[in-house]
């Protein structure tokens, strides 16, 4: 075929895979992507970028100013970038005939594969600054045009499919491209990720509801989505969280806290021994003679939080209180962003691939069980309902500053999904 993805038609004038002019923009984009990739965001700093380009840190100031600088006009680049690299996608997307759900997921799922390997140093930088920007209000500025242009896509290919405007309004479709694309880059290997990505993507483009009358088809569909559930969670030697695990009452309960909050607030590179130490009032040596490595300090935290979540879930179940989230601000919307920093911190640190994968395969579960005990407008959600509306409610809070209220930001995208599912119910049933 003439017009492939990896040759697109012209656009513009021109082709849309034709490189920009050389410049030191560009250079500077590509030195940063390369070292976030490496390094992580913390380790955009003017030294080794001035050493990556070849140039004085002075002269990298001069040029820029502060580090704000830098980032700045690194994301501004990447933006560009990205807005000249998606225009054909976009374009390609607007060829497809209205209500071709199916058939756009699928553009969907080839694009994210795009994403997260013919462009994936710029995606893990994109992904980085999500992170950073629930804590850092300047990221979360810098960052906003390049958001714009990559929601603007994927927003477009649900207004096309037909996901109710309220829905992609509400932030839950761009939502669940960020998420997924984190574990996109992390576990693309995995074949039975790819598939449960496919059956999620089709969920969110076609029917967020098991459709009624398909028959066998909706039983085979289940039937798969367990199995590949089992599938992502099989690799039983690896490092792996226990969820509901009993907490230990004396230090190492201080210590797992301390390790969840750094992973909320800081991504996975801010949990060291040192820094749990220093914010648990304990030694290093102490730390690191109970917990040897990052993956430890990872896995403890983790089950820190999914802990008192359990906790809190059954709590709600048992009150029929109708909240959806507990107001201890170690729950909500933390869980959502630790397992997004353990997805991104996957992708460099291979140990916790495992960990990532199972974070992945259980989204959902908890919102399934609070969701249902709540309202009986979700009596017919199964688990795949639940993972593509879990995946879309995570990545979209991942743009709400951590000191904001997390109930709110869940209602404010629970509610237009009840409404549609309703509406599904209301029409299938």
């Amino acid at each position: 075929m003439r017009n492939s993805l990896s040759q697109p038609r012209m656009l513009n004038g021109r082709s849309a895979n034709l490189p920009h002019e050389t410049s030191a923009d560009s250079s500077l984009l590509e030195a940063a992507t390369t070292l976030v990739a490496q390094e992580g965001f913390a380790g955009l700093t003017l030294r080794p970028l001035a050493g990556a380009l070849g140039v004085s840190v002075s002269s990298l100031s001069n040029r820029y100013g502060s580090r704000e600088g830098i980032v700045n006009q690194v994301l501004r680049e990447a933006a560009a970038e990205d807005r000249h690299d998606l225009a054909a996608w976009a374009h390609l997307g607007d060829q497809i005939q209205t209500g071709a759900g199916r058939t756009l997921a699928d553009l969907a799922e080839t694009l994210v594969d795009h994403l997260a390997t013919t462009r994936r140093d710029r995606s893990v930088l994109f992904l980085e600054c999500v992170q950073a920007s629930g804590w850092d209000a300047h990221v979360q500025d810098a960052l906003a045009d390049w958001r714009r242009v990559r929601a603007d896509v994927w927003n477009g290919f649900a207004r096309r499919a037909g996901v109710p405007e309220d829905v992609i309004e509400s932030g839950l479709v761009e939502g669940y491209f960020v998420d997924e694309l984190a574990y996109s880059i992390s576990l693309t290997r995995l074949p039975a990720y790819r598939a449960t990505r496919r059956l999620c993507l089709r969920r969110l483009f076609t029917n967020p509801l098991p459709e009624a009358g398909r028959g066998d088809t909706a039983s085979s569909e289940a039937v798969l989505g367990e199995a590949l559930y089992d599938l992502l969670g099989e690799d039983a030697a690896a490092p792996s969280v226990v969820h509901g695990v009993a907490l230990p009452q004396d230090w190492r309960l201080t210590a797992a806290r301390c390790c969840a909050v750094l992973m909320t607030r800081q991504g996975v590179a801010g949990v060291t021994h040192r820094s749990v130490a220093a914010l648990a009032d304990l030694k290093p040596t102490t730390i690191a003679y109970r917990y040897p490595t990052q993956e430890d300090l990872v896995i403890a935290g983790l089950e820190y939080i999914i802990t008192n979540l359990l906790t809190s879930v059954g709590s709600v179940e048992a009150r029929k209180s109708g909240e959806l989230v507990a107001p201890d601000p170690m729950e909500g919307l933390d869980v959502g962003r630790a397992t997004f920093a353990v997805a991104i911190a996957a992708i460099r640190i291979t140990g916790l691939v495992p960990c990532a994968a199972d974070m992945r395969r259980r989204r959902g579960i908890n919102l399934l069980r609070l969701l249902q005990s709540r309202s009986s407008d979700y009596a017919q959600m199964d688990r795949l309902a639940a993972q593509t509306l879990a995946v879309g409610m995570i990545g979209a809070a991942m743009f709400t500053p951590i000191s904001e209220a997390s109930r709110n930001s869940l209602e404010r995208l629970v509610e237009p999904a009840r409404r549609w599912m309703v509406s599904v119910a209301a029409r299938t049933g």
